[in-house]
């Protein structure tokens, strides 16, 4: 199919437009018109900065909003109003040229009246397709006779749009923060999948003693939390051989130390020195990177690196960005995916931690993708969740699944990049 780009091209503003964005950066025309009603204003100012930085040879109009006469785009009066005493001095110049209104977005009553404004060429809308592998443009294309008729739609699927473009439609910054340091060490990703199989072991093994180590952390950093520097504990309340202790603490310091004298972990032949939570989060950064990757940084590791496995490119995804509207800092989300023409924000847990409630895990993800368009909310958690929660007597797992079905959450508990692969629909 032929399609030849237009002269002027009109999308109406919505609070969502990430369609219309993928249609003009597919037509490229000549001008492009942003007609925003007064509530509006901020989303098309930050639809009209994109369009700016993508399409440079296009002139970018924003219209609806000025002195004379702001568009409310509610009562028909009104908006009929506007389209004579406004619209009209736009249109009267576009005489012999091809142009397109695209209706996606916008009032009811304003597409209605629009469509009949203007001879329009050609008329555009993109339905919501959630989780489709195609997006269509649907279009009706004026006729010798001045009718509009139906015409076979446009397949928009190959028209990339960057995550980045996508997301500043929504906030006005995108700050990135520095990854945790760790991830880059070669011998990380190894420890990583050792961690995530401990969750399933009942005790520690010459292979992976990680168990005789993570309920030590959990209980000096967060069930007892100390002001002492550090806490030691006795070899014999390890229940692993001191020798294979101390070799896989040499690992984990290894992280981040670069010599004995900077080691997180100590010992001497009574004893492990665990460092406390109070001491690994002063200006040493690297010691409170050490500590929050033993924490759970380690399961967004694995989670960065199945999405890598899966086929996933770098371009596909930004892991630790903060959305920033207006004066605020904005939140940080784990990690951002551009999968099936739609935005992914993930969620990553690897555990529950004290004091803390399944259902927080949905708030708090829905609390971070508000305001963020029609995106898709993910919650990712370890198996061993899901295996705490599933007790016998007292299913809290089927109530979460149900508050997250109730939310739009797509909730996935993955142990392996396979599990990523099916939920997630990759073929």
């Amino acid at each position: 199919m032929t399609i030849t780009t237009f002269d002027h091209y009109v999308v109406l503003v919505s609070d969502h437009n990430l369609a219309e964005l993928r249609a003009c950066l597919y037509f490229k025309p000549h001008h492009v018109w942003l007609i925003a009603t007064q509530r509006m204003q901020v989303e098309a100012q930050r639809f009209r900065q994109v369009l700016q930085s993508k399409l440079p040879q296009t002139d970018i109009h924003q219209i609806g909003d000025s002195a004379q006469m702001s568009l409310q785009g509610e009562r028909a009066n009104e908006v009929a109003a506007w389209l004579s005493a406004s619209f009209a001095l736009y249109t009267a110049s576009w005489s012999d040229q091809r142009v397109a209104l695209n209706v996606t977005g916008g009032t009811k009553i304003l597409s209605m009246l629009i469509s009949q404004a203007y001879p329009w060429d050609e008329l555009h809308y993109q339905p919501f397709q959630s989780h489709a592998a195609q997006v269509w443009l649907d279009r009706l294309q004026r006729d010798a006779d001045g009718q509009m008729q139906l015409q076979e739609p446009l397949d928009l699927t190959s028209q990339h749009v960057e995550l980045t473009d996508a997301m500043r439609l929504y906030v006005n910054r995108l700050n990135q923060h520095t990854p945790n340091p760790i991830f880059k060490h070669p011998h990380s990703l190894a420890l990583a999948q050792l961690r995530l199989d401990a969750q399933s072991m009942q005790q520690a093994t010459l292979d992976n003693p990680w168990p005789a180590l993570t309920s030590i952390f959990n209980r000096i950093w967060y069930e007892n939390p100390t002001d002492q520097p550090q806490v030691h504990v006795e070899w014999s309340s390890l229940a692993l051989d001191k020798n294979v202790l101390q070799d896989f603490c040499r690992r984990l310091n290894q992280l981040v130390a670069e010599n004995e004298a900077s080691a997180v972990l100590s010992w001497d032949e009574h004893g492990l020195n665990i460092p406390s939570l109070k001491f690994l989060h002063k200006p040493a950064k690297t010691n409170h990177a050490w500590q929050k990757w033993v924490s759970g940084d380690w399961y967004e590791q694995l989670i960065q690196q199945w999405l890598l496995d899966i086929g996933f490119n770098r371009q596909q995804w930004q892991a630790g960005v903060q959305l920033a509207k207006g004066e605020s800092q904005g939140q940080e989300t784990d990690i951002l995916l551009m999968h099936r023409q739609q935005v992914h924000v993930l969620e990553i847990k690897s555990d529950l931690p004290q004091g803390k409630t399944l259902g927080e895990f949905e708030a708090q993800l829905s609390s971070s993708s508000e305001g963020l368009g029609k995106v898709t909310k993910v919650l990712i958690v370890s198996p061993h969740i899901k295996n705490r929660a599933s007790h016998p007597t007292n299913n809290r797992w089927l109530e979460f699944e149900k508050r997250c079905r109730d939310a739009r959450v797509q909730l996935m508990v993955a142990s392996c990049a396979e599990d990523l692969k099916k939920e997630l629909k990759i073929t």
